[in-house]
This record gives C-alpha cells, structure tokens and sequence, in this order.
C-alpha cells in the first residue's frame, strides 16, 4: 500500500511595500519582504485519500489567493 510520511504545507507571503497613514499612499520597499511560515507538519499521513482531504482542508483555509508549499515522502507499506 502507498502511504505518506513528513507531511509540511508551508505558506509564502511577499509584501512589495505598505500603506502609509501620515503621507496617505503606499510606500514600496527596496526589496519585498518575503515570510515563510509553516502551516501544518505531520510524521505520518496514510493513504492518497488522507493526503488529498489534508491538502484540500488547508488549500481553502489559506490558500485562497496565495500558493502553498506541499512536501511530501511516498513510501510503500507491506
């Protein structure tokens, strides 16, 4: 049987600037900030069906309008 292990969904956010109250417009910043943040890390997932309903579970919760990371190690099962 085909299972899965070290499950991590990692979440990347990249800001090019902010919204300045005092000047009243946005500000860009030299660089974009890049933040990566790790939303769920499991040892152990057990079949494709639990892997889907997993990344399927975090896609809508957080990947809405940003992309997610997934890594994943297949194994086989006797």
């Amino acid at each position: 049987m085909l299972c899965f292990k070290n499950l991590v969904i990692t979440q990347t956010i990249e800001e090019d600037g902010y919204w300045s109250e005092k000047s009243q417009k946005r500000i860009k910043y030299k660089k974009p900030k890049v933040t990566t943040k790790v939303i769920h890390a499991e040892e152990y997932i057990g079949d494709l069906s639990d892997l889907y309903d997993t990344i399927k579970f975090f896609t809508e919760k957080h990947g809405i309008y940003r992309p997610l990371d997934v890594k994943v190690e297949p194994y086989i099962e006797f």
